[in-house]
């Protein structure tokens, strides 16, 4: 049976409109681009601040790092382009031996160095390296915004994060910060906030047709072909960055990583299989879409992702299995949460931030 739930902000406060500010901010936004949902999130909030408080903003110039995003930011002011870390991808797991083999620090260093923070009134991050390591050696202080920072709550319990004092751990080290924004699918302090939803699609009328959306990017093209051919009375879009054009089989489309057509297939879907990647899997519970996840092995958010979605009755498995997926499509396993705009909320934190240490 489907599962409806309604969030509301914890302790929520009415803020006041006019946020002081003596000068126009020059805004550094550091995001992280080791896949797709740090981009759509920090779009989100270029936008939402710019729309919101432009008369009180000169600029906001985005520093990226990082190579595995399919999604175009030609819309935003790039300034800096960094190779920073990336992930290590090994059938379909995270390698961590590789991944650690694969970082170069004294490149990883040089560009930290060469990330000019003195014209910047306000530093954000979105888990994005480089700008925080930077921050951190000129004693400017930065503003995480980041589902990752959940785990540096002091309420984060510890049954839904295997290795809590790891990811504590491993958070403060890969992207240290001064103060931080998190997001999480529910919340627990004045820190929390719920998942950002674009406004696109908070302000459409959802249609329902009979298909799965598939965005399972650590498996090859082949292997998920195969695997949904088992299942000839449903049909899928399968969304791949392996895939230059559009491809049809039997009961499959293979579509090319396209925000709009992925945009609009999320919307049309009956149901969503994907990783637990935060923010498809929070747009997909926004839109009460049927969610089946794989979390990426050993990758630590995705683990604790699932276990949260696991309570709220959303359906998860290790990989590939016939058997999950039978139940999956014969059952009613949808999820709604509707999410509350905290957007104010997030302008007001971000521009009253101050980056001296």
């Amino acid at each position: 049976m489907g599962q409806c739930f309604h969030l509301y902000p914890v302790g929520e406060q009415r803020l006041a409109g006019n946020i002081k500010s003596i000068m126009k901010k020059r805004i550094l936004y550091g995001i992280q681009c080791t896949g797709n949902g740090h981009i759509s999130r920090s779009r989100e909030i270029i936008q939402m601040l710019l729309k919101e408080h432009g008369n009180k903003i000169e600029s906001i110039d985005v520093c990226l790092s990082g190579d595995l995003s399919q999604i175009p930011v030609e819309d935003l002011n790039v300034v800096y382009k960094f190779p920073g870390l990336h992930l290590e991808m090994l059938n379909g797991k995270i390698g961590i031996w590789k991944t650690i083999r694969s970082i170069n620090l004294l490149d990883f260093f040089r560009s930290v160095l060469s990330l000019n923070l003195s014209k910047y009134h306000i530093i954000i991050s979105d888990f994005e390296p480089i700008t925080c390591w930077a921050g951190l050696l000129r004693r400017r202080k930065v503003l995480g915004i980041s589902n990752q920072y959940k785990f540096l709550s002091k309420r984060l319990l510890k049954s839904l994060s295997p290795n809590l004092f790891f990811n504590k751990t491993m958070t403060r080290i890969v992207c240290p910060v001064g103060d931080y924004i998190s997001f999480d699918y529910l919340k627990e302090s004045e820190q929390d906030f719920f998942p950002i939803i674009r406004e696109s699609l908070r302000k459409v009328s959802l249609t329902q047709e009979d298909f799965y959306l598939v965005y399972l990017n650590t498996y090859s093209l082949e292997d998920l072909v195969k695997f949904f051919e088992i299942f000839p009375h449903q049909q899928f879009y399968i969304f791949s960055k392996d895939c230059s054009e559009i491809r049809d089989y039997e009961n499959i489309k293979i579509c090319p990583i396209d925000k709009v057509h992925f945009t609009e297939k999320l919307l049309r879907c009956r149901g969503v299989i994907t990783h637990t990647g935060f923010q498809t899997t929070s747009e997909a519970l926004y839109l009460g879409k049927k969610l089946l996840v794989i979390p990426i092995e050993k990758q630590i958010e995705q683990i604790y992702n699932t276990r949260v979605l696991n309570k709220f009755g959303v359906v998860s498995t290790a990989k590939l299995e016939v058997g999950v997926f039978d139940d999956y499509f014969n059952n009613d396993y949808t999820v709604k949460l509707n999410y509350y705009n905290e957007s104010l909320r997030i302008c007001t934190k971000i521009l009253n931030s101050n980056g001296k240490a």
